[in-house]
């Protein structure tokens, strides 16, 4: 995503969050075989691109059918990356730890008497 986003991106980005806090948590189990290690020499082809976090298929689908009429085909079709890199960004909010005490904002309270 840009610097400076457009209107329209900066849009799609706050519903790919609002989208993924709502959303339910994705089940992920594990295989039942494990496979075999590879060597290096055994290794034949580049790694793939990083996998999309869990849920992004379910938030790109729900996007496209809300706003696939308004958002042109090229932007609908680049969506799973952004909306990719918003739940990573959530995961790692969720990971970082807030004491108790820990307010989420700082409040600026005014002077009793004052005036402006």
């Amino acid at each position: 995503m840009p610097i400076h986003p457009s209107r329209r991106e900066f849009a799609l980005a706050l519903a790919a969050a609002a989208a993924a806090a709502c959303a339910p948590r994705a089940r992920v189990e594990a295989p039942s075989s494990v496979p075999t290690p590879t060597t290096p020499s055994t290794v034949t082809s580049a790694p793939g691109p990083d996998p999309s976090p869990p849920g992004t298929d379910e938030l790109v689908a729900f996007i496209r059918k809300r706003y696939g009429a308004v958002v042109p085909a090229e932007q609908l079709a680049q969506l799973p990356k952004p909306v990719g890199h918003v739940l990573q960004l959530s995961e790692r909010l969720r990971k970082v730890p807030l004491p108790n005490d820990v307010d989420p904002f700082s409040v600026c309270p005014a002077k009793v008497g004052s005036a402006p």
